[in-house]
């Protein structure tokens, strides 16, 4: 990861700088493509985005209380994003290119993003081969979420290696998903396993860098809001006619906040898990 790691400040004491994930997705297992995406932030950033973002919500043709990607295109009747209250494709884009500029007014050592796409059609035809392709919340939880582990990890490491001080592990990394995400209880027990065997062993373990993973409400989160943002682009890139609205929307996301990105296609998978029969 580099420069993009949140890094550990340590002033001659056991002190850490807590680190919080969100996380949301886009597409199901039915669907052509699925996408998980998280921002990660220290919570003095987050404490200042949730300002900011607040702030352009207020702009909005019609009060609303957050941003949902899926409302704000579908613009249903009923809905906060509905034709009635004044909301249309221009609009509704211009408050999307609001939230994403504010998100670039951050250095990119501040907000850091993970994300994985998986080609559903590909996984179902690999499947069907005989492949043994793990599940898309699988091959999702281990190349979108674990990267933000491993980051915090170099950086406890690099924080070490300075030899200014030792590192209080406790509290590290906080993550938040969105409520009803099948990826939750799948990574909340590999989480689980790891620290059993941390506990049990006493080797270190990356997932003593993990204090919590919790549920968190996308309607009051700005943090997930922000992330299914970025989910939603990236399933409209890997599944919409080049050149329909929103395509190049991941590829700026990408752009103006450093981080990981794992596209998870056929030739992807199949190099991956070709020989895994």
């Amino acid at each position: 990861m580099g420069q993009c790691c949140p890094r550990v400040l340590i002033n001659g004491r056991d002190f850490f700088i807590a680190i919080r994930a969100y996380i949301d997705r886009s597409g199901t297992s039915e669907s052509g493509c699925v996408s998980l995406a998280a921002f990660g932030a220290t919570d003095e950033v987050w404490g200042r985005f949730e300002k900011g973002w607040r702030e352009i919500l207020d702009t909005a043709p019609s009060r609303i209380e957050y941003m949902h990607m899926k409302e704000a295109m579908q613009r249903r009747r009923g809905g906060p994003f509905s034709h009635v209250k004044g909301w249309n494709q221009a609009n509704a884009w211009t408050l999307v290119f609001k939230l994403v500029k504010f998100m670039a007014e951050f250095d990119k050592t501040e907000l850091i993003n993970f994300s994985c796409v998986v080609d559903m059609n590909a996984w179902r035809r690999l499947t069907a081969e005989g492949l043994s392709v793990p599940s898309e919340v699988d091959i999702c939880n281990y190349y979108c979420i674990r990267p933000a582990v491993v980051a915090t990890g170099q950086s406890v490491l690099m924080a070490k290696q300075s030899d200014i001080v030792d590192v209080t592990y406790d509290d590290l990394i906080h993550f938040v998903f969105d409520r009803g995400e099948p990826f939750y209880e799948k990574f909340r027990a590999e989480w689980n396993a790891g620290m059993d065997e941390f506990e049990r062993t006493g080797k270190y373990s990356m997932w003593r860098l993990v204090d919590s993973i919790t549920e968190g409400n996308m309607k009051t989160t700005p943090g997930i809001q922000a992330a299914d943002i970025l989910a939603w682009s990236l399933n409209r890139e890997n599944t919409a006619p080049e050149g329909h609205y929103g395509t190049g929307l991941a590829d700026i996301m990408r752009r103006i906040t450093a981080g990981t990105y794992m596209n998870a296609d056929e030739a992807m998978m199949r190099w991956r898990w070709g020989n895994k029969q």
